[in-house]
Parts: C-alpha cells; structure tokens; sequence
C-alpha cells in the first residue's frame, strides 16, 4: 500500500533498509521508513516474549510481586533518566519500556486464573475503579496536551487498574460488563481485532488521501466522512485477513496443523 499508493504521513516510501528492519523485528530500535505506524509494536511485542521466559524465572524464584516491582524500578529509572541522555530519550520514544511493566503486570494479573479462592473473591472491579480513579481525574485536569506529554507515567499509573480490571472479568465480576464483552458481535470483532490494529493504518491513510482529501471541508466534516468509509471497510479486511493469516496459526500450531485443516475442509465440503 505505501509503495503503491501512498506512504504513512510523515513517511518517505518505504525501500530496501524497510524491508530488512521491519523483517527482522527491529523497527523500533533501527530507524527506516515505515509503511505502517502500527508496526512499531510488532517489534516491542516480539522483544517483550523474548524476554518472557526470564520473567517467569523471577516469579518462580521470588514470586510475581518481585517481578513486576523489579521491572517497574528498571522502567521508571529509564523513565525518568531517559529525557536527560542523548540517545536514550529516542529509545524511550520508539520503544516505549513502559510496556514492559505493563507486560509485567499482565503476567501478575495472569496468576488470579489459579489463584486461591480467597485472593479471587477480592473486590476486583471496586479496586480497579479505585486504582483508575485518581489517574483519570488528573487526565481530565490536565487536558489531552499535559497526557499526550506524559503518556509514559500516565501509561504506568493506568497499569494496576487495568490488571485490576482483568482480574475481575477473570472472576466473572462485574457481570454486566463480562456479558457485554461476550456478546456474538464483540466476540466476532475480538476474533479479528490485532489484524484490524496491524491493517487499519495503511487504509485510512488511502482512504483520507485519495479520497477525502481536497473533497471534504477539513476538520470534524473530513473526520466524519473518513470514519463512515473508513470503519466498514478496515472491519471486513480484517475478518478477510484474519481468517488467513492469524485465525488458522491460533487454531493450530505450525504449517503442518494448518495445511491438515485445510486439506479436511476441502475433504468434507459439499461437492
């Protein structure tokens, strides 16, 4: 799509050097042009399962708490030296390592799945709302500029309420949401939803350029038209590019499971 029709904004077309870094899932840390915004997290997710085991070999030894208070100390430090140190800042603003407390806490949250029943009857849900409480009411203070610049600390401060929160929907609280969230359309959408973040960037980009763009009165008139064109359309891509290339490798593991599946369907289809 950025060679063909049109590149990210900000972006030169994509050339060799693009290839290779995003390729090899090092976006984030070896600058190319990028034919898709969304791609940088590929990257940082990629690094975070790297890192994966070792965590795991922390909450073994010294429990989840530990861990996640160990990452957290190394994030913060980054954090807050990162602004001060050439080089550094760039890496905080590429490869955001307040994910990887988050990715941290996740692993925490994860721990409620077999967790004694006294620790899952906690109040989860009224946790959440308390730990999200306070971040929320210092975002709607400061206004959308003051967060956008300190999304780092707001991203850090977020995490426990969002662990919070899961651990509640893994206890079956609070009901309604759980039976909001498991409603046929939201699971559908789930089904497809990291093909939609991975295959949305390069369509509305298209969409607004060739389409909008000198047509549409800018401002909310051009949002309004882009987001009518634009949600149908990035929806049924990604159904179409999830059932090819992400459904299949969640369903099974490896080509071998896949092309077995594929060889039944074709065995037990009508005619």
């Amino acid at each position: 799509m950025a060679w063909l029709a049109v590149p990210p904004p900000g972006q030169g077309a994509p050339d060799a050097k693009s290839v290779v870094v995003n390729g090899l899932l090092v976006q984030n840390l070896i600058g190319a042009p990028s034919p898709d915004r969304s791609f940088w997290s590929i990257a940082v997710e990629a690094q975070l399962y790297v890192a994966f085991p070792l965590l795991l070999l922390m909450v073994r030894r010294w429990g989840a708490v530990v861990m996640v208070a160990a990452v957290t100390l190394v994030v913060a430090t980054v954090g807050i030296v990162g602004p001060h140190v050439s080089g550094l800042d760039v890496f905080v603003i590429q490869s955001p390592p307040d994910l990887a407390a988050l990715f941290a806490v996740g692993i925490l949250t994860a721990g409620i799945v077999s967790a004694s029943r006294a620790r899952r009857s906690w109040p989860w849900a009224w946790l959440a709302f308390a730990a999200a409480a306070p971040v929320l009411a210092t975002v709607w203070w400061q206004g959308s500029v003051w967060t956008l610049d300190h999304l780092f600390w707001v991203d850090l401060t977020l995490g426990p309420a969002v662990g919070c929160l899961l651990a509640a929907l893994a206890t079956g609280h609070p009901a309604a949401l759980l039976r909001l969230l498991d409603a046929r359309p939201l699971r559908s959408l789930g089904s497809s939803s990291y093909s939609l973040y991975l295959t949305h960037g390069p369509i509305v980009v298209v969409v607004y350029e060739l389409i909008v763009a000198g047509r549409v009165r800018q401002g909310v008139p051009a949002f309004l038209v882009s987001l009518a064109l634009v949600l149908p359309l990035t929806i049924v891509f990604a159904r179409v590019f999830a059932s090819v290339f992400e459904i299949p490798f969640g369903q099974h593991r490896g080509w071998a499971g896949v092309r077995s599946a594929g060889t039944h369907r074709r065995a037990t289809s009508p005619g």
